[in-house]
């Protein structure tokens, strides 16, 4: 009997005791897999670490995920989500790897493609983005996403080359610079510009008849492009074929009739002027003869005081060599502006630089040093270079053009040649601006040694 008591007496001590087993539910430790408890499924893992991204913790996330991965290593959603959020930490290298194996166990999955192409094309890899979009257009040729990015990037592919060209070309690099633009013509066959950058090309090396392809290939897209129907002038013209030039320039001036590239190039093709054109209206605008007082001239303002001062138009006829060296330059920024004729009929002759994006920044204030580089400029294409001797040059010293600067050949050049003064004892004022008297001043010393 004492022993039945004394069983009964356990049995109601231990049904009394609190359950030591961990709460199960939302409310359980965060550790995955914490002493006694038992650990939760893939599914568990990834929901725990959705909650987690959710509310930006991204470590905690990154561990949940990883353990939903390492529960079930064919668990796609969880690879996607790690990169998702190594994309966010800018850990592009291990967000690749995640969508590559999502990618891997799920080829057809149109999300974890254009993740994974996304990821390379933000490093640079252009080639692996291409293929990852063209896999996706395989499965779904007519995706609206898939054919967005897989342009965006044939696009920004071709701007690349195209920039890498236009340096080249501007270093005289034609070689290198027609591999360039050969390339970003073919990463984008409908963007214009390398069809006209290599059109030009060929006509620099004196092949106008393969000039020509690219001329009427981008005429082909866009048979109203203005910079297409002037190089397929050219390219008839350096053919020996004046008619066929004369209806391309004509056409240009159907479109835009002050053109003052085809208005030029009507000039050369006639010897004169056609009736009622001129390349620089003769009547000045309101804005030239404000010039005089500006306290900043800007690169447009001095395009229009370098063509009127130099009388560039009469030069052109009396100076065959100069003629020659026409070319027509694209220029994106100017379209509007009302210095557009002075800054077309400047730049075609090489008087002043456009900029490897092709924009002239007609805008932008000028400085003394910017200046002298083009009064230099000038010399040289009226093949009158200012030289510079090496004994006169080391007796000049200014402190802010140190003989490494860019600008310390032309500015000592102007400077000796007694075009350009200094702006005090001992600077040159080489980022100074120049004001509107002060260039014409300097242009009227230019006109006259250049005569």
């Amino acid at each position: 009997m004492k022993k039945i008591i004394l069983l009964l007496s356990v049995l109601l001590f231990l049904t009394g005791c609190p359950s030591s087993r961990a709460p199960s539910g939302p409310g359980r430790g965060v550790s995955p897999g914490a002493p006694g408890e038992a650990p939760p499924t893939a599914e568990e893992s990834y929901q725990r670490g959705v909650e987690h991204f959710n509310s930006r913790n991204l470590t905690a996330a990154i561990r949940f995920l990883d353990l939903a991965v390492q529960q079930d290593p064919n668990y796609v959603k969880a690879y996607q989500k790690l990169g998702e959020i190594y994309v966010l930490q800018g850990k592009y290298e291990q967000a690749e790897q995640n969508y590559l194996k999502a990618v891997a166990l799920d080829s057809a999955s149109i999300s974890s493609l254009l993740n994974l192409g996304a990821i390379q094309a933000r490093q640079g890899k252009y080639q692996e983005a291409l293929n990852t979009y063209q896999r996706a257009l395989d499965i779904d040729p007519q995706n609206p996403v898939v054919l967005d990015r897989l342009a965006s990037l044939q696009s920004v592919i071709s701007d690349v080359h195209f920039q890498k060209g236009l340096e080249l070309k501007q270093r005289g690099e034609l070689d290198a610079a027609l591999e360039e633009f050969q390339a970003a013509k073919n990463s984008s066959p409908r963007q214009l510009g390398p069809l006209i950058e290599i059109g030009y090309i060929f006509l620099e090396k004196k092949d106008p008849e393969e000039a020509d392809k690219y001329f009427q290939q981008a005429l082909a897209y866009q048979a109203d492009f203005i910079p297409a129907l002037l190089g397929a002038g050219e390219a008839q013209l350096a053919q020996g074929d004046p008619e066929k030039a004369r209806n391309y320039f004509e056409k240009v001036l159907s479109i835009e009739p002050e053109n003052a590239q085809a208005l030029g190039l009507m000039e050369k093709l006639q010897g004169a002027k056609p009736p009622g054109a001129e390349s620089v209206p003769k009547e000045y605008p309101k804005e030239y003869l404000d010039i005089a007082a500006r306290q900043a001239v800007t690169r447009g303002e001095l395009a229009v005081l370098i063509v009127v001062g130099l009388d560039l138009e009469e030069k052109v006829s009396t100076l065959p060599e100069l003629a020659s060296m026409h070319q027509v330059q694209l220029i994106s920024d100017i379209t509007h502006h009302w210095a557009k004729s002075y800054i077309v009929k400047a730049t075609s002759y090489g008087l002043m630089d456009v900029f490897p994006d092709h924009t002239f920044q007609p805008d932008e204030e000028i400085t003394r040093g910017e200046l002298a580089s083009t009064i230099n400029r000038i010399f040289t294409v009226f093949s009158k270079p200012l030289t510079l001797d090496p004994v006169q040059a080391s007796s000049v010293a200014f402190q802010d053009v140190p003989p490494e600067n860019i600008y310390y050949r032309p500015v000592i050049a102007a400077y000796l040649a007694g075009i350009m003064d200094k702006a005090s004892d001992s600077e040159f004022g080489l980022d100074k601006p120049v004001s509107g008297s002060e260039a014409m001043e300097v242009l009227t010393k230019v006109k006259e040694l250049v005569q």
